[in-house]
């Protein structure tokens, strides 16, 4: 747990010294670990694979955002998916 939040949750990023804001980091990193294993496991795949994802969707939103193009664009085209799933680990 404390390894995932370290990598995927910024539990190492916080810069903060009173008691109450460094337990309020740890929760909240803990947490949102947490919500990533449950959403990575309904997307039957891996933290990290689900994070790239949905790292490639915001990316996909703000490029078609700035290009002045629909925000909404079709997610089931494959072409769409395929950008989606740049870096998905081969299982």
């Amino acid at each position: 747990m404390i390894r995932d939040a370290k990598q995927h949750a910024g539990l190492t990023h916080c810069q903060a010294r009173s008691q109450e804001k460094l337990d309020f980091h740890l929760n909240m990193s803990v947490a949102a670990v947490n919500l990533l294993r449950l959403l990575a496991q309904k997307a039957e795949c891996s933290i990290r694979t689900y994070r790239r994802e949905a790292y490639n969707r915001l990316l996909i939103r703000q490029l078609f955002s700035k290009l002045g193009l629909s925000a909404e664009y079709d997610r089931t085209d494959q072409r769409v998916q395929a950008v989606v799933r740049t870096g998905r680990m081969a299982v």
